[in-house]
């Protein structure tokens, strides 16, 4: 699958992760990176959020920049901490070998 299938298929599974959590009740944030970590939402609850996790996905683009998981990782783990109450996370990343 090549990175432009990966990355829109990504951003629905997102989105639609999101959205059932959300209609739930259950409080949801967001947390992408590269090289950089390029957007962070704190966790909260409502439709609303909805929009701002799909406006901020919406900017998201694929690149052939190498992801920088170790800073990442570590960045969500101090944001995390910082989180009352702590939730769950799930990723999406190009985990096959070949996708970028």
């Amino acid at each position: 699958m090549g990175s432009g299938k990966f990355h829109a298929k990504s951003i629905k599974a997102a989105i639609l992760l999101a959205h059932v959590a959300l209609h739930t009740g259950d409080r949801v944030g967001l947390f992408t990176f590269s090289d950089q970590v390029t957007a962070m939402i704190k966790p909260q609850t409502g439709m609303r959020q909805l929009r701002r996790i799909v406006d901020a996905l919406r900017s998201q683009q694929p690149g052939d920049i190498e992801a920088d998981y170790d800073a990442a990782f570590l960045r969500l783990g101090q944001w995390q901490k910082r989180q009352s109450p702590p939730g769950y996370e799930a990723g999406i990343a190009p985990l096959i070998a070949g996708v970028h």
